[in-house]
């Protein structure tokens, strides 16, 4: 009976759902991106490919006299030439809703998110299933102020690594003014924490070489290295504590800084300052290679994974003709929690050192907005980066050219 409760309810919740957007706007966009990368592995092998990416979204939206609904739909099909057994596609659905809940300006905003992405055979590792739900609330304080917090819950289920299934609490806080002298400041709070769905036992020293092991998830038929540890497993316990179970959660705080000047009403410089630091040490992370593609960084690179400094400077120009050009410069600093610095033998240093990078990215890209198709909006676009990652561990000592070209049509 519960059950049967359960699916009339939501076939309630849908019917309205469909009644509210019948009569909405539809917003529909394709883009293309291709381009070479000069290492698409991110690691000291170089291996180059070239990439083709199409992405596809739609969406209906309807409103009333404070409020608005969103419904969407997201798809990507990524193409590898060199090395196709990395193709993969990604979906994403979701619903958005904002409401003004005062005369003063404050709007409320809600929104789930349902998404998955599969990988063919050799990278089935990465597919995965996730659903997330947030809410936020936007005070105006004044013509020139506003102050927003809110909460965000995300839970990750990959098909074929358990032990990496999670669920993320992150909470923010978020002031912005702006000054008579075009000048906008932004400051930000968050915090995060990890929970990982399984306990995991370990008997350290037993995984330095296994093909797929709880540590590193090392596997040498796929071209990475066997040796790394992860899990946040701290090698120094090795001889008091034969076993260990890792505690199942990791904790983060971010703080951000932002400043952005107008120069001119077609010229804007922007710089924003990135402190991150972790509450705890205990971190789980897949080591060998670093995807580098949309969103999957994180089970190589981890973002509760290290700690870190980090810049980022932007210039815009706005010209004639719909023409813009961007371009930007990144340092980061990072410093990885229990993640011991190898060599190019994939053995640990004599220093038993943790790994710690130097990371450089410049950037410049020219976009020009036009019509087509009966006066449809689309925007092409080049862009060049330039990447150069220095570390003590020499399987992440590399250098990167990305060249791409891109369309997006909006239809």
């Amino acid at each position: 009976m519960r059950i049967q409760s359960l699916k009339i309810k939501s076939l309630i919740i849908l019917s309205v759902l469909f009644a509210t957007t019948v009569s909405g706007q539809w917003t529909k966009s394709v883009s293309l991106n291709s381009g070479y990368d000069s290492n698409a592995f991110r690691n000291s092998a170089n291996q180059p490919d070239f990439v083709n990416q199409l992405s596809g979204y739609l969406a209906k939206s309807t409103s009333g006299e404070n409020w608005q609904l969103r419904v969407f739909y997201r798809g990507n099909l990524s193409l590898f030439k060199n090395n196709n057994e990395r193709n993969y596609h990604s979906h994403k659905l979701g619903t958005a809703w904002s409401r003004y809940i005062s005369g003063k300006g404050n709007l409320l905003n809600l929104g789930i998110n349902g998404s998955l992405r599969k990988n063919g055979a050799v990278y089935n590792y990465y597919d995965f299933r996730e659903a997330s739900g947030y809410g936020n609330i936007n005070f105006k304080m004044d013509a020139t102020s506003n102050f927003v917090t809110g909460y965000k819950l995300r839970g990750r289920w990959y098909a074929n690594l358990p032990e990496l299934n999670y669920l993320e609490h992150y909470f923010f806080a978020r002031f912005s003014h702006s000054f008579q002298t075009r000048t906008t400041l932004q400051l930000e709070g968050n915090f995060g924490t990890k929970r990982y769905s399984r306990q995991i036992t370990e008997t350290i020293g037993d995984n330095w070489n296994d093909d797929w092991n709880i540590g590193g998830y090392n596997n040498h038929e796929q071209g990475r290295r066997s040796g790394h540890q992860g899990m946040g497993r701290n090698d120094n316990w090795a001889a008091d504590n034969p076993q260990v179970t890792s505690r199942p959660s990791s904790d983060q705080w971010v703080i951000k800084a932002r400043v952005a000047q107008s120069l001119s009403k077609s010229t804007g410089l922007s710089v924003n300052f990135l402190l991150r630091r972790n509450s705890n040490e205990n971190v789980r992370y897949l080591s060998g290679q670093v995807s580098g593609y949309v969103s999957e960084d994180e089970l190589f690179d981890d973002r509760y994974g290290y700690e870190s400094e980090e810049i980022e400077a932007m210039f815009t120009q706005i010209f004639p003709w719909g023409i813009t050009l961007k371009s930007g410069f990144e340092p980061k600093w990072k410093n990885y929690v229990n993640r011991p610095a190898l060599d190019s033998q994939g053995s640990v240093l004599a220093s038993r050192e943790l790994r710690t990078d130097r990371q450089m990215i410049a950037w410049a890209g020219v976009s020009k907005v036009f019509s087509i198709l009966d006066g449809n909006d689309a925007r092409a676009e080049i862009e060049y980066t330039w990447i150069d990652n220095q570390s003590n561990d020499a399987y992440y000592n590399y250098q990167i050219s990305i060249v791409t070209v891109g369309l997006a049509i909006s239809l």
